[in-house]
C-alpha cells in the first residue's frame, strides 16, 4: 500500500508540475530564470564529492569490507550528512538547467519514483547493507570440479 500510495503521489505530482493541465509553464520559466544557479550547485557537488573522496569515505582501506562510511561516529554522521547535500545539490542542479535542457526536471521527477520505492522499501524492511562476509576467506573458495 505504502508503495502503491508513493508510485502515486510522484506520477501526480509530476503531471502537476510539469504539464499544461497543471502549472508546467510555469514552474518551467522559474527554473529557466534561476538557470544561473545550476553552477554553483554543479560546483557543490564537486567539491562535496572530492572530499569524501580525499577522507575515503567511499571505500576506506583502514576499515576493510566497509562502504560509505567514517571511522568515528561523528565523522560517519557528517559525512553522510555531506553526501546528502551533495545528492540534493545534484538535483537542484538538475532541476536547474532546464534553460538549455527543458526535458531533464521531466525526466528527474520521473526518476524519483523508483528511487523512492527502493528508499521506502530499504526503511520499511532494513537489511544488513553491505556486510564483508569473512566466513567465505577463512575457508577460502570453495573449489568447483567439473567432470570432462
Amino acid at each position: 500500500v505504502l508503495c502503491l500510495v508513493l508510485a502515486l503521489s510522484i506520477s501526480a505530482a509530476s503531471v502537476g508540475l510539469w504539464s499544461d493541465m497543471g502549472c508546467g509553464p510555469h514552474c518551467l520559466t522559474v527554473l529557466q530564470h534561476h538557470g544561473d544557479y545550476a553552477l554553483h550547485c554543479g560546483i557543490v557537488v564537486a567539491l562535496v564529492v572530492l572530499a569524501l573522496y580525499m577522507s575515503d569515505f567511499f571505500f576506506p582501506p583502514h576499515l576493510p569490507g566497509q562502504y560509505c562510511t567514517a571511522s568515528s561516529p561523528f565523522g560517519r554522521t557528517f559525512s553522510r550528512c555531506c553526501l546528502c547535500i551533495a545528492v540534493l545539490a545534484f538535483f537542484a542542479m538538475c532541476f536547474l538547467v532546464a534553460r538549455d535542457h527543458p526535458t531533464v526536471p521531466l525526466m528527474v521527477s520521473i526518476l524519483l519514483c523508483p528511487l523512492s520505492l527502493v528508499l521506502a522499501r530499504q526503511v520499511v524492511r532494513p537489511r544488513r547493507r553491505f556486510v564483508h562476509d569473512t566466513a567465505i576467506e577463512a575457508v577460502g573458495e570453495p573449489s568447483h570440479d567439473r567432470d570432462s
